[in-house]
């Protein structure tokens, strides 16, 4: 046997184990009680090689796929908003006035606009 199927566990590749001893179970792979079974043998387990044992009838799990990249519009977007937002509450609070208010029924036309071009 090699070296590293002998090797010791440290507790977080146990916590990997039951991590995705639970996936299994979850997906429908694994019954209550042969989850049960297998999380008690990962706990007890000192060696990867005991640990490799409780896969060998299980397909590798795959690992989920990496966040979407952040969307670009947005902090623009939100800029635009504040900045409209705060432009119209000083020019109707200043003038006294209560047709700056429509600026904000404006911004709610052309915000989507912007998106789309944007996109």
């Amino acid at each position: 046997m090699s070296d590293s199927a002998q090797a010791r566990l440290s507790a977080a590749e146990r916590e990997r184990a039951l991590d995705e001893l639970t996936r299994h179970f979850v997906i429908g792979r694994l019954d209550a009680a042969q989850f049960d079974e297998r999380c008690h043998r990962a706990i007890e387990a000192t060696t990867k090689q005991q640990l490799a044992w409780l896969f060998t009838d299980l397909p590798a799990y795959a690992a989920p796929p990496p966040p979407a990249p952040a969307d670009p519009i947005a902090p623009r977007l939100a800029v635009i908003i504040g900045a409209i937002v705060s432009f119209t509450v000083v020019l109707a609070l200043t003038s006294g006035n209560w047709a700056w208010w429509l600026l904000l029924v404006g911004a709610a036309v052309v915000v989507p606009v912007y998106v789309r071009i944007a996109r």
